[in-house]
């Protein structure tokens, strides 16, 4: 937008701006200042491209998700075949468990902490094994540790918790 003396002088109150030709008018031209050519200085081509692009970007929002969404969904699939579950048995057995991941946090952990997605795994197959559901291509979950199992500290300067 360029500030001019004109645009400084004229304030519209909110309840006239949709009926006033001089904003509608501005307005247009400060969405297509970065077209190229007159498109971006002369008003009737500006708002050709301006709706234009506005409907673009509408049909490019659902578009984006859904590959999003795609692209989670194979890097979580492919994260689960290491471990040796499907990757949708993950998905449902961590929501039937009441722990609240979506799918970018599910592909984060997956790709940046590889032990803590191994855990949720683990923590999904031995909640199918008894349910009496066997996965595919399953071995058998590692046996969950925590803290309250261990009888000693597993870092030398952590002994004080333990006594």
């Amino acid at each position: 937008m360029h500030l001019t003396c004109p645009l400084w002088v004229r304030r519209i109150p909110k309840i006239y701006r949709n009926n006033d030709p001089f904003y509608l008018r501005n307005l247009y031209l400060q969405f297509s200042f970065l077209f190229r050519g007159r498109s971006s200085r002369c008003f009737r081509l500006a708002e050709q491209r301006v709706i234009k692009a506005f409907q673009h970007m509408n049909a490019m929002r659902a578009v984006r998700k859904d590959r999003f969404k795609q692209l989670c969904d194979e890097r979580i699939d492919a994260a689960c075949a290491q471990h040796g579950i499907p990757g949708k048995m993950l998905i449902d057995g961590l929501g039937r468990m009441n722990i609240q991941l979506n799918r970018k946090m599910l592909q984060q952990l997956a790709i940046y902490e590889p032990y803590s997605f191994k855990s949720l795994t683990d923590l999904v197959k031995q909640y199918h094994s008894e349910l009496g559901i066997v996965p595919p291509n399953a071995e058998p979950p590692a046996p969950v540790v925590t803290r309250g199992l261990l009888q000693s500290p597993i870092v030398p300067g952590n002994r004080k918790f333990y006594e």
